[in-house]
């Protein structure tokens, strides 16, 4: 036996220490792993604010409203407040069901799922995934929309379809099995964002139609209980270790996962537990992990993944926030924190005008930003900042009065909320410049037309693309001198091969190689 461990060794050992030992003991061996890494750790602040409004789950259920009455939406059968609710969108949701009341639910093939193994392609799997979950979505609208049972049938094959499925993770995601290789294991439920998704969506068409389905068959409603226990409420309880909960700091970084998955997760339990202890318990396990994410975010509220995380990182958060608010009647809020508000604002900030939007790290130039979810987070926290810019983006193109759509829970409270928005006039000047200090990024705006993003940091970040220093360029709103953003997801992207790719590469931003050397990554390459 050899009397020395190579340091790359010692990393693997304390990698995998970290995935099987306590959490406590795990949080001391990951700050181990991460300085075997190299890398510059970057310590939370125990802000913990939720925790610290209720203190414990039995604080949660005495203040908590039972029986789903936090539910501002009309019952099935109430047409008249339903077609007050949907106003002048009821038509096109009731359109866009009758185009799929024949729709062929599309088969995920074992090879689809096999696809990201063999080429690193994840759209083979997700492609037909996110058609079906759209489909389902616009055949539940429809029938909340017209309430005559004629979409019945085909959400029932949708339900039921997914509840055959053996997993709702997405292909890329079956890393975090057990028996990896990218392939759905039948004896383990992996929570993610497409078992989330999945689960949600099931979760209201249970609470919305469960009377309707019953009269047809009860064991319906009953399989689509008993499949969003077993895939998503009984794992989130029972397991610790997913990474993006923020309990055992495996990664190091609690990121957009966190908030995007515990969104989810609290709409199903919402929906679906009646026991009191239980919910509660599931409610504060939830705002435990959220406030990982609180703790891990910047004073500055900067978002070191890219604006395109924005609405899945701070925007999944503010509808956390709003749920725990509208379960509890208002005994747990935290709009009024300086760093709730912080993260919001980062994205009007980060706005250079005429839908462009900075786009360092992963993000896109021309990001799309929810103005329906930017203005329910303005009106929650009071920032006329995001409901100025929300107006504004409303006003732009077609957004002037797009259909609510997106995630259930999202067209829902953007139905409920769009007379209040339209009627909004808040008007918002553009901040001349702004600094954030703690993820080092700055924002300039000349008022002549010119705007310029730059950024410091380290190439440790999530999302990271090793462009330390890099500068983007508008003139009148539009990009000069640019970033290139980020390709389509493939395996290489969040592998060891990330920086083989050449959107990663410091050499493909507008940053000199030095003696022939670009970039490397790691957090120990930084600004100073």
């Amino acid at each position: 036996m050899t009397q020395f461990m190579t340091m790359a060794n010692l990393r693997g050992v304390l990698k995998r220490l970290v995935a099987l030992m306590p959490i406590g003991v795990s949080r001391f061996l990951y700050r181990l792993y991460s300085a075997a890494k190299g890398d510059r750790i970057h310590v939370a602040k125990k802000r913990n604010l939720l925790k610290n409004v209720v203190g414990s789950a039995d604080g949660v259920r005495a203040v908590l409203l039972m029986d789903r009455r936090w539910v501002h939406y009309p019952d099935y059968r109430d047409r008249a407040r339903w077609n007050d609710f949907l106003g002048s969108y009821k038509d096109e949701y009731i359109s866009r069901g009758e185009a799929l009341n024949d729709y062929d639910w599309q088969l995920i093939k074992a090879t689809d799922y096999l696809e990201y193994q063999r080429s690193g392609n994840q759209m083979a799997m997700e492609v037909p995934f996110r058609q079906n979950i759209e489909a389902l979505t616009h055949l539940f609208m429809a029938e909340l929309a017209e309430g005559r049972g004629r979409f019945l049938n085909q959400i029932i094959n949708g339900a039921v379809y997914h509840c055959e499925m053996t997993s709702w993770a997405f292909s890329a995601h079956l890393w975090m099995q057990k028996q990896r290789g990218y392939f759905p294991d039948h004896d383990e439920r992996i929570v993610e964002m497409g078992a989330g998704k999945v689960a949600s969506l099931m979760a209201w068409i249970y609470y919305f139609l469960k009377p309707e389905l019953d009269q047809i068959n009860p064991l319906i409603a009953k399989r689509i209980r008993d499949e969003v226990e077993k895939r998503v409420l009984s794992p989130y309880m029972e397991i610790d270790n997913f990474w993006w909960m923020g309990f055992t700091e495996l990664s190091g970084k609690v990121n957009n996962w966190n908030t995007w998955c515990n969104s989810y997760v609290l709409q199903c339990f919402l929906l679906l537990e009646d026991d009191s202890s239980r919910l509660a318990g599931a409610i504060y396990r939830i705002m435990d992990s959220l406030d990982c994410f609180i703790n891990y975010a910047y004073d500055d509220g900067a978002c070191e993944e890219g604006t395109f995380y924005w609405e899945y990182s701070a925007g999944r958060l503010y509808e956390c926030l709003q749920l725990l608010h509208d379960c509890t009647g208002g005994a747990i809020s935290v709009f009024d924190k300086p760093i709730i508000i912080n993260l919001g604002e980062y994205i009007v900030r980060a706005y250079a005008g005429k839908g462009w939007t900075v786009n360092f790290s992963d993000a896109t130039a021309r990001d799309k930003i929810n103005a329906d979810l930017l203005f329910r987070y303005g009106k929650a926290t009071q920032s006329k900042e995001m409901t100025g810019l929300a107006n504004q983006l409303r006003k732009i193109g077609p957004n002037s009065n797009a259909i609510p759509d997106g995630d259930i829970y999202d067209i829902f409270q953007s139905l409920l909320h769009r007379k209040e928005f339209i009627a909004d006039d808040t008007v918002c000047s553009p901040a001349s410049s702004t600094w954030y200090p703690d993820s080092e990024i700055c924002y300039m705006n000349g008022g002549d037309g010119f705007f310029v993003a730059a950024k410091g940091g380290h190439n440790g970040e999530c999302h990271n693309h090793n462009d330390v220093g890099s500068i983007i360029v508008y003139s009148h709103s539009i990009p000069v001198f640019i970033d290139p953003g980020v390709g389509t997801y493939e395996r290489k992207t969040f592998g060891k091969d990330r920086y083989s790719l050449w959107t990663m590469q410091s050499g493909y931003h507008n940053l000199p190689e030095i003696n022939n050397f670009s970039q490397k990554d790691g957090a120990e390459y930084k600004a100073s």
